[in-house]
């Protein structure tokens, strides 16, 4: 398991760096097979606990939001309006083949789960397009400083969680959120954080040449947002039923359990990119 667990990790870091540097279409490309794959394992929860979502049209739209931030189509107003829609055409058509034969009772829960994937995955997803695009910052090494804001968000987040799963491991005795997740702990929380914030801050201050206040800014918002992240997919997934959202991955389970924590972050960080890009500290 430990072994397996390892290897996968490597794999991810590996591929992970390769599309970030590639930059482009083909990290587009990475990231659509992300949010795609993590909008299905959203949907296939729902399924668990006895939902019908409707997943071709939820995993196209999730995919439909993280294109549009490579090419700007404005795809928001009618994106709401398919999100409205669709699933209420789905209804009307009857829905009952394979697993999903369903009364008229089930009708309303079904309509209303049916896009939620495609917002929770896919819009966050997103964010790491419009962030690798980005081109205001430091050109550390000669490469664009969306590269730079991308490795950001990945080594903070990682960071945090390698911090709360080494210390809680080590020093774990009170337990946090433990009803939510039986394995937190505070000591984990408190090393997730810390290691974050100290990664996050070398980072900005040394790479992408931030004020020493702007890479505490990220350094305090990074590893909550994660921890917070981990926390609200484990409570769908207990809601679900399942423990983990699939096992897409050796040693870890599925896309959106190792996706989790940057659903928070990526979002975060963009934003605060944007103002930092805007205000300069002398």
């Amino acid at each position: 398991m430990l072994i397996s667990r390892a290897l996968s990790a490597v794999v991810i870091v590996g591929l992970t760096a390769l599309f970030v540097y590639l930059g482009g279409l083909p990290f587009l490309a990475f990231i659509v097979t992300v949010s795609a794959v993590a909008t299905y394992e959203y949907d296939r929860m729902l399924l668990h606990r006895g939902f019908c979502p409707f997943s071709l049209a939820t995993v196209a739209l999730g995919v439909a939001f993280v294109v549009d931030a490579q090419f700007g189509y404005d795809i928001w107003r009618w994106a709401i309006v398919a999100a409205v829609l669709l699933p209420l055409v789905w209804l009307v058509a009857g829905y009952r083949s394979g697993s999903c034969s369903r009364e008229m009772p089930q009708a309303l829960a079904d309509w209303s789960v049916s896009f939620v994937g495609a917002l929770y995955v896919g819009v966050p997803m997103s964010h790491f397009v419009l962030l690798r695009q980005m081109n205001q910052g430091n050109s550390w090494a000669e490469l664009p400083p969306g590269l730079w804001w991308v490795a950001l968000v990945l080594l903070g987040t990682w960071a945090a969680d390698t911090g709360a799963y080494l210390s809680g491991s080590v020093f774990g005795r009170h337990g946090f959120m433990t009803r939510i997740s039986r394995r937190k702990t505070w000591e984990g929380t408190i090393g997730g954080v810390l290691l974050s914030l100290l990664v996050v801050v070398l980072m900005g201050v040394f790479i992408l040449n931030l004020h020493l206040i702007q890479s505490l800014v990220l350094g305090v918002v990074i590893g909550p947002a994660a921890i917070v992240g981990d926390l609200a997919e484990s409570v769908l997934k207990r809601g679900a039923g399942v423990k983990d959202s699939g096992s897409i991955i050796p040693g870890h389970g599925g896309m959106l359990d190792r996706i989790d924590s940057m659903i928070f972050t990526v979002v975060m960080v963009y934003y605060l990119a944007l103002v930092f890009t805007r205000w300069s500290l002398s």
